[in-house]
């Protein structure tokens, strides 16, 4: 059923998501948030461990950052040691931000695990029709869009082939010192970067040999019509937010 809403609605709906996600400052908000969001991916039959492998990449540095958050913010004190102290506020500020961008990277998730590249593009150049006003072209910027999107995967895998090939050279990517960590990563970007460049000229040389131009005399095979499940989908958000904003307004004592 997720699948089959409005590439609009659906894009329009994750810019929404992601202002309301720093909008809401209260941790049993995002608890609930997460809760609404498992319940969906579950509808739309997504595997858990799919979004588990976009959310273990930023997990680390995220956790870095709340680990400092827990000794820096100032607060009630729950446990000192020398200079360190632990206090309550700085837990909070950890668990706060932890379900504030796994929320973040779960719910922007949906769009592009429902959504397929040709819908998205659709969508952009929807949204981006004002640029007309400025002499610009809403379906070249949707095609860079798209194309940027379409690549994400791709240099992804050229990216874990790379460390893979290293690797083997014997690099060591899982040092405990974090300037060596960054000095074995410079061996995989420099190639990747390399690829890219070479991807996308041979991606321009491909648009070129078959003639493509942008612009709004291109014809679409599939036109975006606004359904009845568009209408009951902006409903239950409507309802949703009205139940967020409720929540976020509890007084929890912690």
């Amino acid at each position: 059923m997720v699948h089959r809403i409005d590439p609009r609605v659906k894009l329009g709906l994750t810019f929404v998501y992601t202002i309301l996600i720093f909008i809401f400052n209260k941790l049993q908000a995002l608890i609930f948030n997460l809760f609404v969001v498992v319940l969906i991916y579950k509808l739309a039959k997504i595997s858990i461990k799919l979004l588990w492998k976009n959310l273990k990449a930023i997990m680390p540095m995220v956790m870095l950052t709340g680990l400092i958050n827990i000794f820096f913010v100032g607060g009630d004190s729950i446990f000192e040691f020398w200079w360190l102290r632990v206090t309550k506020q700085g837990i909070f500020s950890l668990l706060f931000m932890v379900l504030r961008i796994t929320c973040l990277i779960s719910g922007t998730a949906l769009l592009t695990f429902t959504t397929s590249p040709i819908a998205l593009t659709d969508a952009i150049e929807y949204f981006v029709k004002p640029v007309k006003l400025f002499g610009g072209s809403p379906n070249e910027i949707a095609m860079i869009f798209s194309i940027a999107l379409r690549f994400i995967p791709t240099l992804i895998t050229e990216a874990g082939k790379i460390i893979e090939a290293q690797k083997s050279r014997g690099a060591h990517f899982d040092s405990p010192k974090l300037m060596e960590k960054l000095k074995a990563y410079i061996p995989v970007l420099v190639p990747l970067f390399f690829i890219s460049f070479k991807r996308a000229e041979d991606l321009a040389v491909a648009m070129e040999s078959r003639c493509y131009t942008g612009g709004d005399k291109r014809t679409r095979f599939r036109s975006l019509k606004v359904k009845l499940i568009d209408f009951w989908t902006l409903v239950f958000v409507t309802i949703y937010i009205v139940i967020l904003y409720w929540v976020n307004r509890w007084r929890v004592q912690l």
